[in-house]
C-alpha cells in the first residue's frame, strides 16, 4: 500500500460533538495521526449516542454509534487542562505536533492558557483551528452555540419546510457537518502554506458564517434581485417530478427525481405509458415544472399501488433516480435520546428516578427501571453537565450498576453537588 497523503502529520484534537471530531476524522482517513484529548470530568458528548441493539458492552464508553462515526483511526488521552500538570502535558504534545484543533467557546482555551498566542510561543509554526459558534470577534463571540441553534440563526431553517408550513429544523446538527468539511480543508491549506513559507496559522472558523454560506444563493437572489426565497418542500427549482411519493402500505415512501426529458420518458415507460403522462402539459421539462402539482398527484396515485423496495429496483434498472428507505434488519434499536430519559438521579435529593410515563400520562418514579436503559443512561451521560427536565445525570452511578468507568478515570474524585444550575 502506498503512502497516504497526510502520513507524518500529527494533530491534537480537543474537540467534542461533530464539528471538529468529524474534521479530524477526515484528516485521519488521509493518514494523519490524530490524538484526541478529553477530560475525565467532561468526555466527548458524542459518547452519549445510541448503543447498537441497546446493549452495553465491556467498553461501553467507546460504543455509541455517534462516537464511532466521528472518531475512527484516532489515538486518545485524558488530561485535566484545568490543572497545571494537565496543561503542561498538553504543551508537551503541542511541541511534537503540527496542528491543534478545538471547538470550545473562545474563553475556554484562553482560560487554560492554551490559546493560539500561548501555543505559538511553545511551537512557532503550529497551526490551530478554532471552530466556534460565532468566531473570536464581534458581539456574539462568547455565546455558546450548537448546530441545532445555528441552523436557525443562519437562515437555513427559514428555507426548510413546506410552502404552507412553518420553518423546520433538519434532523441533524446541520452546521456541524459543513463546518467539519471546511475546517479540514482549511487545515490542509494551512499545512501547504507552512510547507512553502515555514509559517503556522490560526484558523478562526465561525460555524454561523458557514451556515450562512450554505444559503448563499438565497442571499444573492435577494441582494441582486430583491426576491425573498420561500420554503418549497421537496420541490426543485428546475426538476419535476422531484419529491417523496407514497407507496403501498403504512407510511411507505419513495424519493424520485427526474432531471431531463430522457429520464422522464424512462419513468413513463416504467409506469406503463399511462395516458395522462402523454398530455402536452408534461411534454418537456419547463412544462412539467410549471404543472408540477398535477404531475405529483398523477405520479403519487401510481406509486401508491407499488411496493417501495420493488419500485426502487424497477426505476433504478430503468435509469430513473429513485430510492426507498433502507429496510431495517436485525433487532429493533432504541434511540439514544429515548434511552437518556431512563434511570437518573434527582438533583435535589439524589434519589433515583424513572422518567418513563405510565398509561395515565403521569411520571413513574422509583423502581422498575428498564434492565438496559437504566445503566445505559448512567453510562451514556458520563461527564454530561447538561440538565434535562430538571434532572442531573450522575456518572458515578455506573459503579452502582456494577460497571467500571473508562480507563484512567478510576481515581477521579466525585464532585460536590452545586445548588441550582
Amino acid at each position: 500500500m502506498g503512502r497516504l497523503a497526510l502520513e507524518g502529520v500529527r494533530i491534537i484534537e480537543a474537540g467534542i460533538a461533530w464539528a471538529v471530531p468529524c474534521a479530524t476524522k477526515l484528516l485521519a482517513d488521509f493518514g494523519a495521526e490524530v490524538v484526541k484529548v478529553e477530560s475525565c470530568s467532561r468526555l466527548d458528548t458524542s459518547r452519549t449516542g445510541a448503543y447498537p441493539y441497546n446493549r452495553l458492552g465491556p467498553r461501553y464508553w467507546d460504543e455509541p454509534s455517534w462516537y464511532q462515526a466521528s472518531n475512527p483511526n484516532k489515538l486518545g488521552v485524558t488530561l485535566d487542562l484545568g490543572r497545571p500538570r494537565g496543561a503542561e502535558l498538553f504543551r508537551e504534545l503541542v511541541k511534537i505536533s503540527d496542528v491543534v484543533a478545538e471547538n470550545f467557546s473562545p474563553r475556554v482555551m484562553a482560560n487554560f492558557g492554551l490559546d493560539y498566542a500561548a501555543l505559538r510561543d511553545v511551537k512557532p509554526d503550529i497551526i490551530m483551528l478554532s471552530s466556534t459558534g460565532f468566531g473570536h470577534s464581534g458581539p456574539w463571540q462568547n455565546y455558546i452555540a450548537y448546530g441545532w441553534g445555528l441552523e436557525q440563526m443562519s437562515g437555513v431553517s427559514h428555507l426548510t419546510g413546506y410552502a404552507d408550513g412553518p420553518p423546520m429544523r433538519s434532523p441533524v446538527a446541520y452546521t456541524d457537518l459543513p463546518s467539519a468539511l471546511l475546517g479540514a480543508t482549511a487545515i490542509m491549506a494551512a499545512l501547504e502554506y507552512r510547507r512553502t513559507t515555514g509559517k503556522g496559522q490560526w484558523i478562526d472558523l465561525s460555524q454561523y458564517e458557514v451556515g450562512v454560506s450554505t444559503v448563499a444563493d438565497a442571499l444573492m437572489d435577494y441582494i441582486a434581485n430583491g426576491r425573498v426565497q420561500v420554503r418549497a418542500g421537496n420541490d426543485h427549482p428546475c426538476y419535476a417530478p422531484h419529491g417523496a411519493y407514497p407507496c403501498r402500505g403504512n407510511d411507505k415512501w419513495i424519493a424520485i427525481a427526474v432531471r431531463d426529458d430522457a429520464e422522464w420518458r424512462r419513468l413513463v415507460e416504467a409506469m406503463g405509458d399511462p395516458e395522462w403522462a402523454r398530455e402536452e402539459r408534461f411534454a418537456d421539462s419547463l412544462s412539467r415544472w410549471h404543472n408540477r402539482g398535477e404531475l405529483d398527484r398523477g405520479l403519487g396515485a401510481w406509486t401508491a399501488t407499488q411496493d417501495n423496495q420493488e419500485l426502487t429496483a424497477l426505476l433504478q434498472q430503468n435509469g430513473v433516480p429513485a430510492r426507498g428507505p433502507q429496510p431495517r434488519s436485525g433487532q429493533p434499536r432504541r434511540s439514544g435520546r429515548a434511552a437518556r430519559h431512563y434511570g437518573c438521579r434527582d438533583r435535589r435529593t439524589g434519589a433515583r428516578r424513572d422518567n418513563r410515563r405510565g398509561a395515565n400520562g403521569r411520571e413513574r418514579r422509583g423502581g422498575g427501571h428498564h434492565p438496559a436503559a437504566s445503566p445505559g443512561y448512567a453510562a451514556s451521560s458520563w461527564g454530561d453537565r447538561g440538565v434535562r427536565r430538571g434532572l442531573r445525570a450522575d456518572p458515578w452511578a455506573v459503579r452502582a450498576q456494577g460497571m467500571n468507568p473508562p480507563p484512567g478515570c478510576y481515581n477521579t474524585p466525585r464532585p460536590r453537588r452545586r445548588r441550582g444550575r
